[in-house]
């Protein structure tokens, strides 16, 4: 089993005390508050069991794209002063390219 922890375990773990240091305070139940917290602290642990590895194959890829086509932009705030609808279309035209073969189809709403 390996961990990949969202936050650092012993940030975490600073937090958990100050949570449980909060709820012993506050009494109540207590029983229950721990459990949560314990479970909130092997949820960001991230327990993982690796079973092997896995292939990606992207030969059947629907890739959408929506792009705003408001009056905003049409803003020339974009590297070098040019639209950023101009910069948008530039942008999708590359990721086209780099997928390979595909069909391009343009709706506008």
């Amino acid at each position: 089993m390996i961990i990949h922890p969202i936050l650092p375990i012993w940030l975490m773990l600073i937090l958990c005390v100050i949570l449980g240091i909060i709820i012993i305070k506050n009494r109540g139940n207590i029983t229950r508050r721990m459990i949560i917290i314990a479970l909130l602290f092997m949820i960001n642990l991230r327990p993982m069991i690796k079973t092997g590895d896995a292939k990606m194959v992207s030969s059947n890829l629907d890739v959408l794209f929506v792009i705003d086509n408001t009056i905003s932009m049409v803003a020339e705030d974009y590297a070098g002063g040019i639209p950023r609808l101009t910069a948008v279309k530039r942008d999708t035209e590359y990721i086209i390219d780099k997928l390979g073969r595909c069909k391009v189809f343009c709706y506008s709403i």
